[in-house]
Parts: C-alpha cells; sequence; structure tokens
C-alpha cells in the first residue's frame, strides 16, 4: 500500500534535460576521454541510469530509449568474432565519430546556455525587483556548478545503496503523496532557507518515502520553484528556493 504513493505519481524530465545531457554527465563523473569514449562501460552504465529512471517512475522520453538501442548496437559491432569484417569495422568508427561530434557540439551548447543564465541572474540582481531575485544564494565556498536532474539522480542512487543493508522498519501504515512532500519542502525551505539532499534523505524512514520526496524534489524543479546546486566539498545536492519568501501569490500590489 505505502508503495503506491511512488509509482501514482509520473514526473516528466525537463525538456532540456536529454539523452545527450545523460552521457556527458557520465563521461564527466567518470572523467572520461570524450574523444576516447568506451563504448562497452558508457552502455552499461547509461543502461543502469535508465533503469534506475524506470524504477523512480520517470516518464522516459523516445530519444532515451533510441540512444540506449544505438549504444547497444555499437556494443554488438564489438563482439563480433575477430577478425571484424571492414564493413563492420567502418560502421562503428562511423557511429563512434558522429557520437563524439553530437556530444562535443552538444557540450558547447550546455556551456552558452549556462552562461546566459549566469548573465541572465547578474542582470535580474541589477535591475530587477529585490523581492523577485532569487533567496539566499550559494555561499561561494559551497558552490561548485548548478546541479542537474542526473546529479541529483546520482545522489537518490547512493542513498539507496547505502540502505540496502537496513532492516526496514515496520511502522504503522503511512500514505505519502508527492504533493505534500513538495509542500513540506517548500515550507523547510520558507523557515530554513537550504536544505542539503543528504541531511534530508538521513531523515527520512523508508524506501518509499524516499522516492516520493524525489519525486517532489524533481517536480519542483519542473515548475521553477527550487534551484539545485551541488557543493565542491561533498558533491552534496544543496537546494535553494527560486524566489524570496513572499514573492509567490503577492501579486494584488502591483496594479
Amino acid at each position: 500500500m505505502e508503495q503506491e504513493a511512488g509509482t501514482e505519481f509520473k514526473v516528466r524530465l525537463p525538456a532540456f534535460e536529454g539523452p545527450l545531457d545523460l552521457l556527458l554527465h557520465i563521461i564527466h563523473t567518470e572523467q572520461i576521454d570524450i574523444y576516447d569514449i568506451p563504448i562497452a562501460s558508457i552502455t552499461r552504465q547509461y543502461l543502469d541510469y535508465l533503469n534506475l529512471m524506470t524504477e523512480l517512475n520517470l516518464d522516459i522520453a523516445s530519444e532515451f530509449l533510441l540512444m540506449a538501442a544505438t549504444l547497444i548496437y555499437m556494443k554488438s559491432k564489438m563482439l563480433v568474432p575477430q577478425p571484424i569484417p571492414e564493413i563492420d569495422k567502418e560502421e562503428f568508427y562511423c557511429l563512434r565519430t558522429e557520437l563524439t561530434t553530437q556530444l562535443l557540439e552538444h557540450q558547447k551548447f550546455q556551456q552558452a546556455a549556462r552562461l546566459l543564465r549566469e548573465k541572465e541572474k547578474e542582470h535580474s540582481t541589477l535591475w530587477s525587483r529585490s523581492e523577485l531575485t532569487s533567496a539566499a544564494p550559494p555561499r561561494q565556498e559551497d558552490v561548485l556548478l548548478e546541479a542537474t536532474v542526473f546529479d541529483i539522480v546520482s545522489a537518490f542512487y547512493k542513498v539507496l545503496e547505502s540502505r540496502k543493508e537496513e532492516k526496514p522498519l515496520h511502522l504503522l501504515p503511512e500514505r505519502y503523496t508527492v504533493e505534500e512532500k513538495m509542500e513540506e519542502i517548500v515550507e523547510r525551505l520558507h523557515q530554513e532557507e537550504r536544505l542539503r539532499f543528504f541531511n534530508l534523505a538521513r531523515e527520512l524512514q523508508s524506501r518509499e518515502e524516499l522516492i516520493v520526496t524525489f519525486l517532489a524534489l524533481l517536480e519542483l524543479v519542473r515548475q521553477q520553484l527550487i534551484l539545485l546546486y551541488q557543493t565542491r566539498k561533498f558533491r552534496d545536492i544543496l537546494i535553494l528556493p527560486a524566489m524570496k519568501k513572499g514573492a509567490k501569490g503577492d501579486g494584488k500590489g502591483g496594479a
């Protein structure tokens, strides 16, 4: 029964988070040379992410599955008995070169988008009304970069792995909903101004509550109600409100 809470709500990944973003996330996390991608390894990790995203009830777009099929096909070409026919070898290198080109182009796009967001924040700080600027900006010593959806998926996976050995608590059944968790997170941010994902995860009593909280965070990101940053020292996820307290629902005074 409690498990139903984690499966009745589907979260669609933001449009800007696609298969190339996931591949770049894996490449950067594993410090892989983008010009020399180990296809077998990256295919395994990519499929692990897809399996986890499916388990978390994320709505995976068809392009993720198309990329998975492409990677599996490339991996199958590597498994052809030696000597590899020239036609297969040429096709494999063409596919690999095309993938590298796509990743390099997408990486440039990511960097340009990040620069535009930074400029936009700079501009809003200078010219916008104070109540519309971001609340509790991350301290410089805390922040490495803005966290992506895949960063929080990775953080969530670490928490799940660390809890594998824990015995489940047999408490009275409690039903969690994504909407309630969203309200709870927003309310806590109003009080505390910033939350750390790993601290938040440690407070949760069950796997089901953890999954629902994770889905609530993704939905808050999609609705642009919270900001996520990754810390330099511990690679923790810092959760911040996207607007100052009181900014939301304060439209009456503007007329």
